[in-house]
């Protein structure tokens, strides 16, 4: 009886083990799909979550690739420098203005103008001379000694001619103050001129060098460093005289003495024309 018992409890005991075991390895097995179906969710989640996420680096580099205000205004200067919106026509005007200004001097005005004469549109023309980098004072004082190789000026005379030439005022006289003229000599040589072309007396050679923007001073230079024969001219502008009109001989020599002669230079020009 006691077996007996003992059997029973046993059998009871393993049972009740095997049923536990069981127990443990159902919830083990429920438990592992269950962590295995966390795991994939928690793996799609991260892969969702990296899909979306930007290239922060990338991004970094790009906009550093962007310019800034600074670069753009540095970009806008370097393209006006460099001629970025110049026209064809306008950088040719330039380079001909450049030679122009290699082989003479021109005012501001002059340049437009010469190349305007060169078929050069007005817009071009006047790019060329804003942009060629002259200095008009300079231009003005090369003007000032080109005059003086080939004809004699007084100062004022020579301020007139600049300012003819298209020079503004403050530039002529620019050119005539540093064009290092001896203003006694350019006088003699007007002097020289004006007799090439015409008979003139001692006071009326002074009166024309004056005429011409001398001061008295220097046109006494003039007349008296010419080397003239005023005998010579009184006979030449009896000459004259007598081409255009009849005179007797004594109102020939008043017309000589109205012209500034003497009364012998007078009278040397109408006996020598015939008088």
């Amino acid at each position: 009886m006691k077996k007996l018992f003992f059997i029973l409890v046993l059998i009871l005991s393993i049972c009740t083990v095997g049923c536990e075991t069981s127990s443990e390895v159902t919830t083990e097995e429920k438990e592992a799909p269950v962590q295995e179906d966390v795991a994939l969710i928690n793996e799609r989640e991260s892969e969702e979550v990296a899909e979306p996420t930007p290239d922060l680096t990338n991004e970094a580099s790009s906009q550093d690739d962007l310019p800034t205000d600074a670069q753009v205004e540095t970009s806008s200067e370097d393209i006006a420098a460099s001629g970025g919106d110049v026209s064809l026509e306008e950088e040719n005007a330039l380079s001909a203005a450049i030679q122009h200004l290699k082989y003479s001097a021109y005012s501001y005005d002059g340049l437009i103008e010469m190349l305007l004469y060169d078929e050069y549109p007005e817009k071009a023309a006047t790019y060329a001379a804003d942009n060629c980098g002259a200095d008009w004072n300079e231009q003005a004082l090369g003007a000032a000694e080109n005059h003086l190789k080939y004809s004699a000026y007084s100062y004022s005379g020579l301020i007139g001619m600049l300012t003819h030439d298209g020079f503004s005022e403050e530039q002529a006289v620019y050119g005539a103050d540093n064009c290092k003229a001896d203003w006694n000599e350019q006088a003699l040589g007007a002097a020289i001129n004006h007799l090439k072309y015409s008979a003139y007396s001692y006071s009326g050679l002074i009166d024309m060098l004056i005429h011409d923007g001398f001061t008295e001073d220097q046109a006494t230079y003039g007349a008296d460093n010419c080397k003239a024969d005023w005998n010579e001219q009184a006979l030449l502008a009896a000459q004259s005289h007598l081409k255009y009109s009849s005179y007797s001989r004594d109102s020939l020599i008043d017309m000589l003495i109205y012209d500034g002669f003497t009364s012998e230079q007078a009278e040397y020009g109408a006996s020598e024309s015939g008088f």
